[in-house]
C-alpha cells in the first residue's frame, strides 16, 4: 500500500540510521510507488520513484499468485449470505482511526477538513509536526523488512533508535508501519515481525506496530493463502482489498476477506479502501467508494485508511464528488 516519507527524504534518514547501527542498504532499492500502493506485482506499472519524496508505507509488495490471463473482478463471488453478520464488538475506548495515505501532497488542512484524523509519514524525522498542527496523527514508516529477500533490513539498534528519537522529541505512543505486505512473495515473515514488534515496544511501550497485508487482494480467491500467517505479529493488521478494476467492483472480495478475518480471530485490525487509478485499477465512483466502506462497516475493524490522497499523477481532490464521499464515510461509525 502507499504513503510517503519526506522531511527529510527516507534515504537521507537511512544515512542516520546506518550510523545508529542499521545494516547496509546497499543494493536495496527504495520501494516504488506501486509497491507502496499495495498493488499486485504483476499489475503494477513501472513508476520512477523520487527518493526525495518517497519511501512510505508499503515497501516492496508481492504477488500472492499469478492471476489467470484476462481475470476480472467478479471472477470469484461469495455464496449467497456469505457476508459475516457476527462481527466481534469493537472497543470504544478510543476514536476510530480514519487515515489517509499521501505521497507528495502536504494539504494537511484539506485532509483534516475531509474528516481524516491520521496520515502517513509522521514522526520527528518526517512530517509529524506539520501533521499534528492540522490535527492529524502521523504513522511512521520504518523500512525494516524486505518482502523480496525475506530479510530484516535494519539492525535492531537502528529500529530502536527511530522509536527512541520520537519519544525524546515528544512523539510517544506513535504507530509504526514496519515494512509492507510481508507475505506477498511467499516469505515466512511472522517470526521476524514478532521480533520487530518487540523491539518497538522495548523503546516505547505505548507504541503500536502496523502493517498492510495484501493476502486478500486477488479477485481469484483460489489464490488466497490458507489461514492468516501474520495474525498476532503486529499490534494492528490492516487489509488492503482493492475491488474496482476494469469492470464492476467485486465487493464479494471484501465480504470473503471479512469472513476469513473473523475465522482467524484477529484481535485488532483495520482496512484500506481503494480511491486511486493505476494499471488495471480504476477510479471508483463516489457511490462505489461508499459501497466499499459499507461492506467493511460494522465488522469489528478499529479503523481504516484511504489509498490515496495523491498517487502517481492522480489526486482524489480533483475527482468530482470524492471529497464529499469521504466526508460522508468519515462521519459514519466504523
Amino acid at each position: 500500500m502507499p504513503g510517503s516519507l519526506r522531511k527529510p527524504a527516507m534515504w537521507a534518514i537511512g544515512l542516520a540510521l546506518a550510523a545508529a547501527g542499521c545494516s547496509s542498504t546497499a543494493g536495496v532499492e527504495p520501494p516504488s510507488a506501486p509497491q507502496r500502493a499495495g498493488l499486485s506485482v504483476a499489475d503494477r506499472p513501472e513508476v520512477e520513484t523520487n527518493p526525495a519524496t518517497s519511501p512510505s508505507p508499503t515497501p516492496v509488495a508481492v504477488q500472492l499468485a499469478p492471476r489467470a490471463a484476462g481475470a476480472r473482478p467478479g471472477a470469484a463471488k461469495p455464496s449467497a449470505g456469505a457476508r459475516s453478520t457476527s462481527a466481534p464488538a469493537r472497543s470504544t475506548s478510543a476514536p476510530a482511526r480514519r487515515g489517509v495515505y499521501r505521497f507528495n501532497s502536504e494539504a494537511w488542512r484539506a485532509m483534516a477538513a475531509a474528516g481524516f484524523n491520521a496520515a502517513t509519514d509522521g514522526g520527528v524525522a518526517s512530517l509529524g509536526q506539520a501533521e499534528a498542527a492540522a490535527g492529524l496523527n502521523g504513522m511512521v514508516w520504518v523500512p525494516a523488512y524486505d518482502n523480496r529477500s525475506c530479510q530484516q533490513t535494519m539492525s535492531d539498534a537502528a529500529i530502536v533508535a527511530v522509536v527512541t528519537d520520537n519519544v525524546r522529541s515528544g512523539y510517544g505512543g506513535l504507530t509504526y508501519q514496519i515494512g509492507d505486505e510481508p507475505t506477498a512473495n511467499g516469505c515466512a515473515a511472522a517470526p521476524v515481525y514478532s521480533h520487530l514488534t518487540g523491539l518497538v515496544h522495548s523503546a516505547d511501550p505505548r507504541a503500536q506496530t502496523w502493517v498492510a497485508d495484501d493476502q486478500f487482494n486477488d479477485p481469484d480467491t483460489g489464490h488466497w493463502p490458507a489461514g492468516l500467517p501474520m495474525n498476532g505479529t503486529v499490534d494492528v493488521l490492516a487489509f488492503d482489498v482493492y475491488p474496482c478494476q476494469s469492470g464492476p467492483c467485486d465487493y464479494g472480495m471484501i465480504d470473503q476477506a471479512v469472513n476469513r478475518i473473523h475465522q482467524a480471530g484477529v484481535a485488532k485490525w483495520e482496512f484500506i479502501l481503494q480511491d486511486f487509478n493505476a494499471s488495471s485499477w480504476r477510479w471508483p465512483s463516489p457511490a462505489e467508494l461508499r459501497t466499499q466502506f459499507e461492506h467493511w462497516q460494522h465488522q469489528g475493524a478499529s479503523g481504516y485508511w484511504i489509498f490515496a490522497w495523491d498517487y502517481q499523477d492522480g489526486n482524489l481532490a480533483d475527482q468530482a464528488g470524492h471529497v464529499a464521499a469521504l466526508q460522508w464515510i468519515n462521519r459514519q461509525p466504523v
